[in-house]
C-alpha cells in the first residue's frame, strides 16, 4: 500500500481544520447587549426629535436633513442592540419574540424617518412635520411601554 505524498495531504488537513471552525461560527452576528450604546442612540433620537421640531418650524430644510440622518443612524444602531429588559426573559421563545418585536418597532421608526427625509428632499417641510408627528413620535411611547424597563 502506497502512502500519499505530503503535499497532497496538506490541502486535506487544512480543509479538515476549517470545517469545524466554519460549523461553530454563528449564522448571524449576535445583537449587542450594551445599555450604554443603546442609551446613547436613544438620547440622539430624543434630541433629534426636539431639534427637528424647531428646524421644521423655521423651514430649515438643510438643518432638518442633517438631524434626520443622525436619527436614522441612531435608529439603526439601536436596532442592532438588545434592550436590557430582554435579559429578564428566561424562556427562549418568549425572548426571541420580544427581540423580534423590538427590531420590527425600530424598522417602523426607520420607515417613518425615511418619510420625513423624503418630504424634506421634496421641499415640503409641512409634510415632513406631519410624518414626524404621525409616524415617528408615537413610536417612542409604544416602544418604551413595551421594551424599556
Amino acid at each position: 500500500m502506497k502512502l500519499a505524498p505530503r503535499r497532497a495531504l496538506l490541502p486535506l488537513a487544512l480543509a479538515a481544520l476549517a470545517v469545524p471552525a466554519f460549523l461553530a461560527a454563528p449564522a448571524a452576528p449576535p445583537a449587542r447587549v450594551d445599555g450604554g450604546a443603546l442609551d446613547e442612540s436613544m438620547q440622539t433620537l430624543q434630541a433629534g426629535v426636539k431639534g427637528l421640531d424647531k428646524a421644521l418650524e423655521k423651514a430649515e430644510i438643510e438643518k432638518a436633513l442633517g438631524l434626520v440622518a443622525d436619527m436614522q443612524k441612531a435608529a439603526h444602531e439601536a436596532k442592532l442592540s438588545t434592550p436590557e429588559k430582554a435579559s429578564e426573559i428566561t424562556d427562549a421563545k418568549d425572548k426571541a419574540k420580544f427581540l423580534t418585536g423590538y427590531r420590527l418597532k425600530l424598522i417602523e421608526l426607520e420607515r417613518g424617518l425615511l418619510d420625513v427625509e423624503a418630504a424634506l428632499l421634496e421641499g415640503k417641510p409641512a409634510d415632513a412635520k406631519k410624518a414626524l408627528d404621525a409616524r415617528v413620535k408615537p413610536i417612542k411611547k409604544e416602544g418604551h411601554d413595551k421594551y424599556k424597563d
